[in-house]
Order: C-alpha cells, then structure tokens, then sequence
C-alpha cells in the first residue's frame, strides 16, 4: 500500500479494493451500527456492546486505512460524515472490563455521566483548535481509546469528517 523512498510511488493494491472497502462499510452501516437500548440511554446486554463496539471499531479502522492510503496517493477519500450517527469510539475502560457484571457498573456510570447524549461521531467537525476544548469533547477525550485520540487528532489536523459522504 505504501511504497518505500527506493521504489516507484505506484501501489500493488489494487484501487478497486477501496470501492468493495465503501460497499462493506455502507452494508455494515445499513444492517445496523447502533443499537435500540443505546438510542434509549439504556445499558444493552454485554453481548449487544461487544457486538456493535467492535462493527462501529472496524468501520472507523477501515475509514482510516482508506483515508491514509488516499492521502499517500493523492487520491479523494470516502468521507466519514454518513457516520455522524454514531457514538464516537467506546470508553476504553469499557473494554477493560474483563467481566460482565464489572463492565455492567462501569456502563452505568457512563450512562449516567453522558446523560442519554453520548459524544457523537458528527461532533469532531465542530472541535476547534486552540488551548482548550469544549467540555463535551473534554469530557470524551478523558476516556478515548487510541482509536478516537487517532480519529481526533486526524479531524482536527485535515478536517476529515467535514463535508464528506461513504456511498
């Protein structure tokens, strides 16, 4: 995907890969990324969240494969903005929870914490760059895993999630 300095700048990846790679992700987007229990501020069953969790981390993952390979090449990258729907990259404590009933309490907590408004994926494109953030991303930030310190560090140094549609 990523040639070294010595060879020529052509990839042995094939471009088409990248339109099968929007067909699976608008699929998994269309048989769901987001449970009944999450839109009701309700705590979903362990199984559910791993479930969705793990869907909505492969769906972020391969939007940052694409957008890394498009920027390399100088190509237009499938945007992120159709997954302004979804909650922004779980809690890393909660997949440090290495037991249901451990994982249940710390879910309540955050229930509680976000009050039935979770940080949204849609919110990175209104973070501003300065000495502080809103409280709201604050708050999100605190407890990100790598992959949402990654999609945030990337939205605010190129804006990736603005404007941009998966088809």
């Amino acid at each position: 995907m990523y040639p070294s300095y010595s060879q020529i700048s052509v990839s042995l990846v094939d471009p088409a890969i990248f339109l099968c790679l929007q067909k699976v992700v608008s699929y998994v987007a269309k048989i769901g990324l987001l449970l009944t229990e999450e839109r009701d501020s309700v705590r979903p069953s362990w199984e559910s969240w791993v479930h969705v969790t793990a869907k909505r981390t492969s769906v972020f993952s391969l939007y940052l494969l694409h957008w890394a390979y498009a920027v390399y090449h100088n190509l237009e990258s499938f945007a992120c903005s159709q997954l302004g729907f979804m909650p922004a990259s779980a809690p890393k404590f909660l997949w440090q929870a290495s037991e249901q009933p451990q994982w249940e309490m710390l879910y309540d907590q955050w229930l509680e914490q976000w009050q039935g408004e979770p940080f949204m994926m849609s919110e990175f494109s209104n973070v501003v760059v300065g000495t502080g953030l809103d409280r709201r991303t604050e708050m999100w930030l605190e407890d990100a895993d790598e992959l949402g310190v990654l999609f945030l560090s990337i939205g605010e140094s190129v804006h990736a999630c603005d404007g941009l549609e998966i088809r």
